[in-house]
């Protein structure tokens, strides 16, 4: 009888230590979650979008280009984000450079070139857990993003600075995927398009010269994403 007894006391005890293994209190605190403060890198290229890019000498045209900017890309990233059940809401800094660029040759023979320089972007994140460890998200934000270009005309015959550099202001669209990898390092891929604002500029040369340059770019890239967990 006495064997009994204990036997029963090592039953309850083991199922009281089960049951207290998957209780949903406990589950949660073992269970992945995507919130914290995180640091990382991301590198890829702008592989399609366009420039939408117009010069004219005194009124005539002298190039019309559509071609975009493409090359190679990098990022510094930072940001927070925390999850409530299914959904994740976060925000992050990015500090983007790039060699992404474009050239066209006019039918003068001087050439146009575009390229995207230092970046600083700022955006707010959604996100949709697929499950404990990953995320489906998209990205909303506002880039600051500088670019020097040559417009396509002859210095000395016009007296017109050809080269340009200004920061433009953009909207950026994201969306991506993302995974926890381990505890502290999450990996994932992103597409996004940026949209420029229209920078005009008009430029006085020689008495009697005027050169109009249009340029409002649009660029999309695909990143691919490590960050690192801080806390």
């Amino acid at each position: 009888r006495e064997k009994i007894m204990i036997s029963n006391k090592i039953l309850l005890t083991s199922l009281t230590a089960a049951a207290l293994l998957l209780s949903p209190q406990q589950a949660q605190s073992v269970a992945h979650n995507l919130s914290g403060v995180w640091v990382g890198a991301s590198v890829g290229g702008a592989v399609a979008g366009s420039t939408n890019y117009k010069a004219t000498l005194n009124g005539a045209e002298v190039l019309k280009s559509s071609e975009g900017v493409k090359g190679f890309m990098g990022e510094a990233l930072a940001g927070l984000q925390k999850d409530f059940g299914a959904l994740v809401l976060g925000g992050e800094l990015v500090i983007g450079f790039g060699t992404a660029k474009t050239s066209k040759t006019a039918p003068n023979g001087e050439k146009y070139t575009a390229d995207q320089k230092l970046s600083l972007e700022a955006a707010a994140r959604i996100g949709f857990k697929i499950n404990d460890t990953t995320q489906i998200y998209t990205r909303v934000g506002i880039a600051n993003t500088a670019f020097d270009r040559k417009i396509p005309v002859n210095e000395d015959a016009t007296g017109v600075k050809a080269k340009v550099s200004k920061k433009l202001n953009g909207l950026v669209l994201g969306l991506g995927i993302e995974a926890k990898v381990k505890e502290q390092f999450l990996i994932g891929i992103e597409a996004k398009h940026t949209t420029y604002k229209e920078d005009k500029a008009n430029l006085m040369g020689n008495p009697g010269t005027t050169v109009t340059d249009t340029f409002k770019p649009k660029v999309t890239a695909v990143m691919v994403r490590f960050s690192y967990k801080i806390t």
